[in-house]
């Protein structure tokens, strides 16, 4: 995989390290099978990369590879920014987050798929069709019961779209009854 097309970071004075350019960084053994700079370098990319002084810092302290070096800084800053590097949540124990069914899922080391047919068909008997049930538990994370009420959230919705769609059929009836009853009103009024 190529880094071009990669945006890179605008560059800043935070003291977040130097920036590299991609000759730069492939001549200092700062690319990889996974962030390959050739055809950056090849195509005269002249964007920098602005982590690679610290990149490379991390890569001779500990002796990790450039991959690894990677993502030990994408880690720290994650945990600069109050962030889990390994759940991907806030830190912040008041913190809302709607992905906290999936992180107890994960954790719990439970397949969301592993179960989908016994849910499929718990959803299936209340009366849904099989596709808007796949879609129910995709959108809950696997969750029956948040899929129960997606499904029941979007019957409510097709349900007052359907009635504001009578209504305004209603409406323009009527509205027609009454234009008519004029031209009626009108005929019988330019008759006498």
């Amino acid at each position: 995989m190529s880094a071009q097309g990669q945006p890179s970071e605008p560059a800043s004075d935070d003291g977040a390290g130097a920036g590299a350019t991609f000759d730069e960084a492939l001549s200092r053994g700062l690319s990889s099978v996974h962030f390959d700079v050739s055809e950056n370098v090849r195509a005269g990319d002249q964007r920098q990369l602005d982590s690679a002084d610290q990149v490379q810092s991390i890569m001779s302290l500990t002796g990790a590879s450039f991959d690894e070096a990677r993502l030990m800084l994408s880690h720290a800053r994650m945990q600069e920014a109050g962030i889990d590097p390994m759940t991907g949540l806030p830190m912040d124990p008041k913190a809302v987050t709607f992905g906290n069914m999936r992180t107890r899922i994960v954790q719990r080391g439970v397949s969301v798929q592993s179960d989908d047919g016994d849910k499929l068909s718990v959803l299936r008997d209340m009366g849904f069709p099989d596709e808007l049930c796949r879609r129910a538990l995709a959108e809950s994370i696997g969750d029956p019961e948040r899929a129960a009420l997606w499904l029941l959230n979007r019957t409510l919705e097709e349900d007052d779209a359907r009635m504001a769609r009578r209504l305004a059929e209603q409406e323009q009836l009527a509205r027609q009854r009454l234009v008519q009853q004029q031209q009626r009103q009108q005929q019988q009024q330019q008759q006498q």
